[in-house]
């Protein structure tokens, strides 16, 4: 039985149009919601790739290629679909980058405390040798 155009309303489920009914609801499976790309973010995440360079260069060098792949097929016009791919390469270089600070903030947590332990161990050695000194 189709439906007249007073039965379908149309609502929004994660950009997309879905008609339904006042009773029932069609379910769709979308991408989930990406904020919009704009060339003020594109230089945003090229400073933040160079900056996740100096905190941890394995994964910041990673950042700062996608950062300006994603400037050049946000600006190239010749390729088909190649906004999404802007899309794809801004949240693995935005991936990147939050890795990069979480990667830098725990090997620096590490080598403090790598740090902190061998000079404990440091003193006590100096004060063993001197109780041994001490003792003849």
């Amino acid at each position: 039985m189709p439906l007249s155009p007073d039965e379908i309303k149309p609502i929004i489920l994660k950009e997309r149009w879905v008609p339904r009914k006042p009773d029932q609801l069609i379910v769709c499976r979308c991408r989930p919601f990406h904020r919009p790309l704009h060339a003020q973010k594109i230089t945003y995440l090229i400073i933040f790739s160079f900056i996740a360079i100096v905190l941890f260069f394995p994964t910041g060098i990673p950042a700062c290629y996608y950062a300006f792949k994603t400037k050049k097929t946000f600006y190239d016009r010749d390729l088909k679909d190649n906004f999404e791919l802007a899309i794809k390469y801004s949240i693995l270089t935005e991936r990147l980058v939050i890795c990069s600070v979480l990667l830098a903030v725990i090997v620096g947590a590490v080598s403090l405390a790598m740090w902190e332990k061998l000079k404990e161990m440091k003193d006590f050695a100096v004060t063993v040798y001197d109780d041994v000194i001490n003792s003849l």
